[in-house]
């Protein structure tokens, strides 16, 4: 074979060889071309479905936070009513015992005591009168406890000592009566002393606030 011809087949080798290459290229480009825009567009579908629950859930998420902060507003402004009118009624109820007990004057006391007069057998006799004003500063009336003496109630209102008809006549109560009521009304007293130190204890350590326009 001459050099000419030798000449002729490499460059026909070489042609088709660049044109393969080429081809190659092509598909590979157009192959990348294909990956790339399916990938784009796979992405963005679900970045869009994915953007859709989220926004959904947050959505949703904040409508049950704003219930549940209503929700608490209306229990707290409901407590802190309900707390101001205990408030008031313990302002009342301990203006009306300051009054009660302002009517027992040292005068009424000294004037009942005059009438507490030593028996035969060396004991006290106690008049109604005296009672009367007893059971008065226990916060009972006449006749409102039954028997010689009588043990605090179960609501914890304190006992008083029976009275008879006629402030100055003989009551029949004894020392033990009275010495056994005193004893039990301030086993009640020291029973809701406990109670109150207890609970103040405990209220002091909730968040202060002073009304329901504060609160809100």
């Amino acid at each position: 074979m001459d050099i000419s011809c030798l000449n002729k087949v490499l460059a026909t080798t070489k042609g088709k060889l660049a044109l393969g290459l080429g081809l190659t290229l092509a598909l590979v480009l157009l192959y990348l071309a294909v990956y790339w825009g399916g990938y784009r567009h796979g992405y963005g579908t679900a970045k869009a479905a994915g953007d859709a629950k989220y926004n959904a859930l947050k959505a949703s998420q904040e409508h049950a936070n704003s219930l549940a902060s209503d929700e608490a507003r209306k229990v707290l402004d409901a407590e802190i009513i309900r707390r101001d009118g205990l408030a008031r009624d313990l302002a009342v109820a301990r203006a009306t015992i300051a009054a009660k007990s302002g009517a027992i004057t040292e005068r009424r006391i000294a004037d009942v005591s005059r009438s507490v007069t030593p028996a035969a057998d060396g004991r006290c006799r106690f008049s109604v009168g005296w009672v009367r004003l007893y059971n008065e500063a226990a916060g009972f009336g006449d006749g409102d406890s039954t028997g010689s003496a009588a043990s605090p109630r179960a609501d914890g209102a304190a006992g008083g000592v029976q009275a008879a008809a006629g402030g100055q006549l003989p009551s029949g109560v004894t020392e033990e009566d009275v010495l056994i009521t005193h004893r039990d009304n301030m086993r009640v007293c020291q029973d809701i002393k406990a109670r109150y130190l207890g609970l103040v204890k405990w209220a002091r350590g909730l968040p202060q606030t002073v009304n329901a326009t504060e609160a809100r």
